[in-house]
Parts: structure tokens; C-alpha cells; sequence
């Protein structure tokens, strides 16, 4: 296969509702990537926390066509684990006091942000190791 042009990452990213894309290997007849999904986690201990979306790791394989037929795109699926997993995390985060919200500063402690996107989303983005 040819190398993704970056609109048709864009369509990739957009049919399967990622944040990012990136190309792991490529042959002929395939590629493999790796995208982030954006995931609501949305258990209703999280309180103030409910509703916040974060970035989960997939599996993307993209084939050629084959005899007329269109690019066959998969995409791994997000266990509920993998959820369970995720909601853990944005606990203990909040319970370190290690979320800051909307700013440009991050507090002393703070290792992630709530960032609100264009379309109201609120993200909780990574923005340094403590």
C-alpha cells in the first residue's frame, strides 16, 4: 500500500472516531497503526469527574482492495476493563490533587489538565511526568 496522505489519516481518524493516528509497519497489502480513541468515562462515582473523556490505545489494519472492493479498515475494540482500568486512574489522579483544570499553569503537583475542546468535550490531556 501507499503511504496515508494526511487527509486520508484524517478520514481514518474521523470514520473511526480517533484523536491520533500513527503507521507501526506497512507492506504491500497492509498497514498497521495505532490510534487513540477518545472514551467518556461516565461511572457515576466520579462526581464532579463524570462525563470527562480520555485517550485509550487501539489497534487500526488497513487492507488493500481487493478485486473492486474498498480499503478494509479494523479497529480494535475498548474492553470494559480497559474502561474500569481508565476510571481508576482519573480516581487516584484526583486523589493526589494532581488534575488542573482549564489552566495555563499547572499547580505545583498537577501532572494532568482538563482541557474543554471545541466541542465541549472536557479531555483529560497529559502534560508532565512529576
Amino acid at each position: 500500500m501507499n503511504d496515508l496522505t494526511p487527509s486520508e489519516i484524517e478520514h481514518i481518524c474521523d470514520k473511526l472516531n480517533l484523536a491520533s493516528f500513527s503507521v507501526l509497519t506497512q507492506t504491500d497489502q497492509e498497514i498497521i497503526g495505532q490510534g487513540k480513541r477518545l472514551v467518556e468515562l461516565s461511572e457515576a462515582d466520579l462526581g464532579s469527574l463524570a462525563g470527562v473523556f480520555t485517550e485509550l490505545p487501539v489497534e487500526v489494519t488497513l487492507k488493500a482492495p481487493v478485486a473492486g472492493v474498498g480499503l478494509d479498515i479494523r479497529c480494535t475494540e475498548i474492553s470494559p476493563q480497559d474502561i474500569q482500568e481508565a476510571i481508576s486512574h482519573l480516581k487516584r489522579l484526583e486523589a493526589r490533587r494532581q488534575i488542573a483544570i482549564d489552566s495555563n499553569d499547572l499547580t505545583p503537583g498537577a501532572t494532568h489538565e482538563l482541557k474543554t475542546d471545541e466541542m465541549g468535550r472536557r479531555i483529560l490531556v497529559r502534560r508532565r511526568y512529576s
